[in-house]
Formats: structure tokens, sequence, C-alpha cells
């Protein structure tokens, strides 16, 4: 698969690494506004996104939003892995279709576990 991961922590590396040993082809970017535009290119197809709610320009929300509106049913599968976990923010994110909010620090038992019923 060709999961889209959208991280600017330092929790990143770790990230790649879990979905690389999962056999996963990984992008990774930090930037919220580059991140649409590669979901906006015609020719870039992911199979599964995850995404962090704080990056370096647009919240990760914001790109979900993005996402739901350009793409609708169509979207890729989506989790959220945050550190930031209000309770709106989970909602929202919810609302807005994600398979899954993962909260930093994350055991990989939990993330492999969420990222098996997403399908990756």
């Amino acid at each position: 698969m060709h999961v889209l991961l959208l991280d600017s922590t330092a929790e990143q590396p770790r990230l790649v690494q879990i979905l690389n040993r999962r056999g996963h082809e990984v992008l990774s970017e930090g930037s919220g506004s580059r991140a649409i535009e590669l979901l906006d290119d015609p020719e870039t197809h992911f199979d599964a996104i995850v995404l962090e709610v704080v990056l370096r320009d647009l919240d990760g929300l914001s790109v979900l939003s993005h996402l739901v509106e350009t793409l609708g049913e169509s979207a890729p599968p989506t989790m959220v892995v945050s550190d930031f976990s209000q309770m709106s923010v989970v909602e929202q994110a919810l609302a807005l279709g994600v398979r899954d909010f993962v909260v930093k620090p994350f055991s990989d038992a939990r993330l492999e576990a969420a990222l098996s019923r997403m399908g990756c």
C-alpha cells in the first residue's frame, strides 16, 4: 500500500518504521499545504492516510476537511495519530470520517491494531 504520513513531530521516524515494517510504501510530509497539493494531484494516489492534527502550517483537520470535500466517499481510509486529544478535536475528526484516533504516546501494539482495522 502507498501511505501518506502527515506528521512533523518527533514520532514521525517511528511511524515510518512501523508502516515500512508492515510492508507499506510511505511518503512522509510535515506540511499541510504540501499534503493538499499531493492529494489534489491526479497523478498521485494513496491507499491510506495517517495524519497528525498539528502540522507545520495547516492543521491536520483542515487537510482532512479538504480531503472529504474533494474526494468524498472515494477518499482513502484515514486515521489520526496525535498528542492533541481534546474531545472536541477527536469528535471533529470522527465526524470527518477518520477510522481511528490514536493518542500519542502510543504503544506499537495500539498503532498496529488501529492500522489493521483500517486495512493497512
